[in-house]
């Protein structure tokens, strides 16, 4: 029984343990498509293989990031 008691609460810290990390990760997911968004504000928009002008030109710089839940 006791032993039963100490691998489950040592189950139990490791999947915190795993839900931090998997928070932080979702952090640095969101960084890397806020960082991606505002690169992309600065590419050139290409229509019909014509280059029309950057994002903020064409799109008025509108670039919207979706938080994933």
């Amino acid at each position: 029984m006791i032993l039963r008691k100490e691998m489950q609460e040592r189950m139990e810290m490791e999947v915190e343990t795993l839900r931090v990390f998997q928070q932080e990760l979702r952090g640095q997911i969101d960084l890397l498509k806020v960082a991606f968004a505002k690169k992309a504000n600065e590419s050139n928009v290409v229509v019909n293989d014509e280059v029309v002008g950057n994002v903020e030109n064409v799109c008025g710089g509108d670039v919207s990031v979706k938080k994933e839940q």
